[in-house]
């Protein structure tokens, strides 16, 4: 997989993981905002792939849904590796 390739798939696994353990933990979007110090449409357009978002807004997020950033991070990296189960 080239580079460029690798790295849109690990973006595109870490906001599909935020999300769903946004959902897994029954927070809404509005919420999840109050919680994190962001607006609502941030946190809408990293869930929805529309921004790259910064290494604090990850955190963050993160901090705000009780998870550890480096876990989101390698579970994505596992995710987008060629063969992975998706």
């Amino acid at each position: 997989m080239a580079k460029a390739n690798y790295r849109e798939s690990v973006r595109s696994h870490v906001a599909r993981i935020l999300r769903e353990e946004r959902e897994r933990r029954a927070i809404s979007m509005t919420r999840l905002a109050e919680i994190s110090g962001l607006s609502q449409g941030m946190i809408s357009l990293l869930e929805h792939e529309r921004r790259n978002p910064s290494l604090d807004t990850l955190l963050r997020v993160c901090v705000a849904l009780n998870i550890e950033l480096s876990a989101v991070l390698s579970r994505a990296e596992r995710a987008a590796r060629p063969g992975a189960s998706k």
